[in-house]
């Protein structure tokens, strides 16, 4: 008896208890499938309805641990319009934020809905996404040193030496990098010794598999004199480096999507459903903010208040050149191919 009413719904969740955005056959922990049993549950879907029957996309697919302020996905949802009539302005539709977010864990949230267009795809639409990576700028790492590295980053590159190669489903590796920076947190003031807060702010068209926290390993490495500046661009070029050398990638909890951008999307949000976001995160902040002293507090007692302690992080740098590496793209290719005539024999 109702009309749906296609929208895009922008999404901020904490992602460090789950394992990634994108739905996964047989696991539960998603926020993909956290919000799909919110809709479900308020109704605004049929409770049989899968994302293909209603025309679903999503701009990102953020990792286990990754964190999103600006994810944006697309999809049909039921309206308050009856069937036959014209869309309802959105003051007069369905609080689809505030409906929504009752039905949602504490650590996810709809932050804003916009109407959009039948062909609208949130992946494809996407004109830039935005990516900014948190660390603590401890006294031994060169904040300019890694500043300068960053900057060989941006520009169109072939990123293959810094993402996890899916040579299976993924054939070109060259991606558009806007910018790349790192930015002093301002607002965050540290109280005890831990050092200031920065972050690697990094914006392109799109990314590979694990791009970014590549990407952060490496001018890590540079901030701590373990790597040349100019290595950044040497791993740019695949003919110096057609293998990525073995390195570990940074962790994934300090990295967020901090926003995807779209031209011409105006999001919603009604006052009720605006205060009582606010009131949900500061709730949560304080919570946080408390969990914070007391880990300060047994910081400080494992200390006995000497902040003298040993440094354990200087441990033997192996220079990335001198490091065994992995299969290039055509070793991968080759290896797909001769596993398929395998199977076929």
């Amino acid at each position: 008896n109702y009309n749906s009413r296609h929208v895009a719904l922008e999404i901020a969740y904490f992602g460090w208890e789950y394992r990634g955005f994108a739905s996964q056959k047989h696991v539960q922990d998603t926020i993909e499938h956290h919000l799909f049993d919110a809709l479900r549950r308020t109704r605004l879907i049929h409770p049989k309805a899968q994302p293909e029957d209603l025309g679903y996309g999503r701009c990102g697919r953020t990792d286990k641990g990754v964190s999103a302020l600006g994810q944006v996905v697309n999809l049909h949802l039921r309206s308050k319009a009856k069937k036959g009539s014209c869309a309802l302005p959105a003051e007069e539709e369905m609080d689809y934020m505030k409906m929504i977010n009752k039905a949602l864990p504490e650590d996810v949230r709809i932050i804003g809905w916009a109407d959009v267009e039948d062909g609208f795809h949130a992946r494809f639409k996407a004109k830039a996404r935005r990516y900014k990576y948190y660390f603590v700028a401890s006294a031994n790492l060169d904040l300019a040193m890694m500043a300068k590295a960053a900057r060989y980053f941006e520009g169109e590159h072939d990123f293959r030496n810094f993402c996890r190669m899916d040579a299976l489903n993924v054939h070109s590796f060259t991606r558009h990098i806007r910018s790349c920076k790192i930015c002093p947190v301002s607002e965050v003031c540290s109280t005890m010794d831990e050092g200031p807060l920065y972050y690697i702010d990094v914006s392109g068209s799109s990314f590979l598999w694990h791009q970014v926290r590549c990407m952060a390993a490496v001018l890590f490495m540079v901030g701590l004199h373990q790597e040349r500046p100019e290595i950044v661009k040497d791993l740019l070029d695949v003919d110096l480096y057609p293998r990525k050398p073995q390195y570990k990638m940074a962790p994934d909890i300090p990295l967020q999507l901090f926003s995807c951008d779209f031209d011409r999307l105006r999001f919603h949000c009604s006052r009720q459903a605006r205060e009582a976001a606010i009131f949900h995160v500061e709730n949560s902040v304080n919570i946080q903010r408390i969990k914070l002293q007391e880990m300060r507090s047994l910081l400080s007692k494992l200390r006995g208040f000497d902040t003298s302690h040993t440094d354990m992080r200087n441990a033997r740098h192996i220079p990335l050149g001198q490091r065994p590496t992995e299969k290039s793209y055509e070793e991968r290719c080759l290896q797909i191919h001769c596993k398929s005539m395998r199977r076929k024999s």
